[in-house]
């Protein structure tokens, strides 16, 4: 698979990955309805976790549309 092998050379370099959305919270639905595939598994860093503190000072939004809609890839 092309995808996946792309996506795991940009893992090996963390730090060249851009971020789209800082924090997406999802209903179990509409994750579910996200094609996923674990790549890995890592201790999530500090910096990494300021998009979901900003999200549990604000109203707490969380959408019903699949991850791919929110990124505006499908």
């Amino acid at each position: 698979m092309i995808a996946r092998e792309s996506a795991e050379r940009a893992l090996a370099e963390p730090d060249s990955l851009k971020i789209r959305n800082a924090h997406m919270a999802l209903t179990d639905r509409a994750f579910e309805r996200t094609p996923a595939a674990r790549l890995g598994n890592r201790a999530v860093r500090d910096e990494e976790l300021a998009g979901y503190r900003e999200w549990m000072k604000s109203e707490r939004k969380v959408s019903d549309r699949s991850a791919l809609l929110l990124l505006g890839i499908r």
